[in-house]
């Protein structure tokens, strides 16, 4: 699965969980936010492939892949797809800049995954409906979870920054 929306919506959050889930010896995590793991992956992008073999090797089973970010190297799913191709990983990937990747030569993995949008908080999500005289509050902040959960008006100005 490809995840997008825009950024703090709750994307990293929810991959999270989803992978608390999973067995932790067939799971592999990269966040490319990381200077080390994008550094790692931009001068190896053959890095992935050889980590699923090491996994593969003893455990028999498709590997768990999560990479956080992916708009930062999205080359990368080239390589991926060979990796789905031969049933060896289940991949989950998000990212917030669709919009950054549409622009290049992107391999989008049709028919391999899904591609999902985490959008903003609705209306009813961000408690407009029980208090609805709280609308203008919301248009001048927006509706991202980290913003309308923050009831400190100074520390909402640094959680958009």
């Amino acid at each position: 699965m490809l995840l997008f929306g825009p950024r703090q919506t709750g994307k990293s959050t929810l991959c999270r969980q989803v992978f608390a889930d999973l067995p932790q010896a067939r799971q592999l995590l990269y966040s490319l936010d990381n200077p080390a793991d994008l550094l790692d992956l931009e001068s190896d992008q053959r890095l992935i492939g050889r980590q699923v073999d090491g996994l593969l090797g003893h455990l028999r089973e498709r590997v768990y892949v999560w990479i956080d970010e992916i708009q930062r190297l999205p080359s990368l799913l080239d390589g991926l797809q060979y990796l789905i191709d031969q049933d060896q990983i289940v991949l989950l990937a998000c990212g917030s800049s669709a919009r950054k990747m549409r622009q290049q030569a992107t391999n989008w993995l049709p028919g391999r995954v899904h591609r999902e949008h985490l959008p903003p908080l609705t209306w009813h999500e961000a408690g407009l409906a029980q208090a609805p005289e709280r609308l203008n509050k919301h248009l001048l902040w927006g509706f991202l979870p980290g913003i309308v959960s923050q009831n400190d008006i100074d520390r909402r100005g640094d959680t958009i920054e």
